[in-house]
């Protein structure tokens, strides 16, 4: 940071690709700069008065905290900080840890979508599993819950030596199974954040066990679905990523950095975000959805999905990935020359290879192969980051030219086998209106690309 800025920013050691500046932006705290700065330089940063407020994540949280002269009763108990302000009135340096908020303001709307219940209310008393309570997500995660008289067990592969008393009690992965009655699950961990995807903390049939299980809440929001979700939605439970805890604690951070006095000794979001501040993190969090989800078009041999998709990434100004052209480029055949020599199924695993890939990045048109829904695993790489979008037209209408497949089988057969799996991972159903030029159209107004 040059020694005569005086600016907003986000501080640590390894930024990579961080939202920050742009969800500041967007709440009025802006300029908002990325400062990566190796651990010997962290203290300088700190001590300078160029800074009117600062945002702090791993390793620097709890070195935040030891720089300020005053602090948060949250950030004292959770023993790390992740937003600095220069008070106004004196310029000495007070530290908050506005993750604790964030995550009250999602399990807030959680609750109140699921139950028309309070945070308070639904959750008082209840059993919760907080994975990798341990980490600096996990010990603010843990105070809302104390703070709620939610009864939170750590979960956790570390030694003692690193818990805390902000759970009731800890145990370790293999005693999972012995508190099947809790009512939320709360993953604080990384696995399953992008790149390393789909992992999961737990296995999917974990959850089978659990028969009083409430919700699922992850903090990972790359991917917006992770393997955990994916698997807890499949079996009719609600569930929630992180993306509006991130924008709910910007918002608290950027009150902090725009009043530069404390906005609260309260911690509870009704007391210190308004319902206009609602509305403007969930307009937010809309904006940056739109902005990660792939929109993933599926459909039948010929329905017109890459030519569509072309057309569509073009107006977007989106990348554009047609499967069938990715397995070409990754194999050195078309489709049809591996169907041909090899048969089918070695389509299918290079398929499947190719989806994998195309379903890791975001912001992206794809268009599936025909076929693409045959292989059960192609659903949850395609959803993790994506709104599926069934294109469908009369089958008389459909161009099967150059499609081994289809001219072997019979377009009746294909669609016989196909039809319900394309209704059953759809999304959105698009009755396709003629050319790809006014399907693009109709798809950019409709997703509000």
């Amino acid at each position: 940071m040059p020694e005569s800025s005086i600016t907003y920013g986000l501080l640590g050691q390894k930024l990579g690709h961080s939202w920050s500046p742009q969800i500041h932006r967007m709440l009025g705290s802006a300029p908002y700069e990325l400062i990566e700065a190796a651990p010997q330089d962290v203290a300088n940063i700190l001590a300078r008065d160029t800074w009117s407020g600062l945002n702090v994540t791993i390793p620097y949280k709890r070195q935040a905290l030891l720089a300020a002269d005053t602090a948060s009763d949250a950030a004292r108990a959770i023993g790390a900080a992740n937003t600095l302000i220069r008070l106004k009135r004196d310029g000495s340096i007070y530290a908050d840890n506005t993750d604790a908020a964030g995550f009250l303001w999602l399990l807030e709307r959680f609750s109140q979508r699921q139950n028309n219940l309070s945070a308070c209310a639904y959750i008082s008393g209840k059993k919760v599993l907080v994975l990798g309570a341990q980490g600096g997500a996990g010990r603010a995660v843990c105070y809302a819950l104390q703070s709620l008289g939610a009864h939170s067990i750590g979960v956790s592969r570390t030694e003692e030596s690193f818990h805390h008393n902000l759970c009731s009690l800890w145990i370790p992965y293999d005693r999972i199974k012995d508190h099947s009655d809790a009512a939320l699950i709360v993953n604080c961990t990384p696995v399953g954040m992008y790149p390393n995807c789909p992992k999961s903390p737990l296995a999917p049939q974990t959850l089978d066990g659990f028969t009083q299980l409430e919700g699922v809440i992850d903090v990972i929001y790359n991917p917006l679905r992770s393997a955990l979700l994916l698997a807890t939605l499949k079996r009719g439970i609600p569930a929630e990523n992180g993306l509006g805890m991130l924008v709910a604690q910007a918002c608290a951070a950027s009150r902090l950095f725009l009043t530069g006095e404390p906005v609260s000794s309260s911690l509870f979001p009704v007391d210190f975000m308004t319902a206009a501040d609602s509305i403007t993190i969930e307009a937010i969090e809309q904006r940056l959805v739109q902005h990660l989800q792939n929109i993933v078009l599926i459909g039948m041999p010929g329905v017109g999905k890459t030519s569509a998709g072309q057309q569509l990434a073009r107006l977007c100004g989106r990348p554009f990935v047609d499967i069938d052209a990715a397995v070409q480029a990754s194999t050195g055949k078309t489709p049809t020359q591996i169907i041909r020599e090899s048969g089918e199924e070695a389509f299918r695993a290079a398929e499947s290879a190719a989806v994998k890939a195309a379903g890791l990045g975001s912001g992206h048109i794809i268009a599936c192969g025909g076929g693409t829904v045959v292989t059960s695993v192609n659903y949850e790489a395609l959803k993790q980051n994506g709104h599926l979008v069934f294109l469908d037209r009369p089958i008389h209408t459909l161009d099967t030219k150059n499609r081994p497949l289809t001219a072997a089988q019979g377009l009746e057969s294909i669609a016989r086998v196909r039809m319900p799996l394309y209704l059953s991972w759809a999304d959105t159903l698009f009755a396709c209106t003629g050319s790809p030029a006014t399907d693009a159209a109709a798809l950019k107004t409709l997703f509000s690309l």
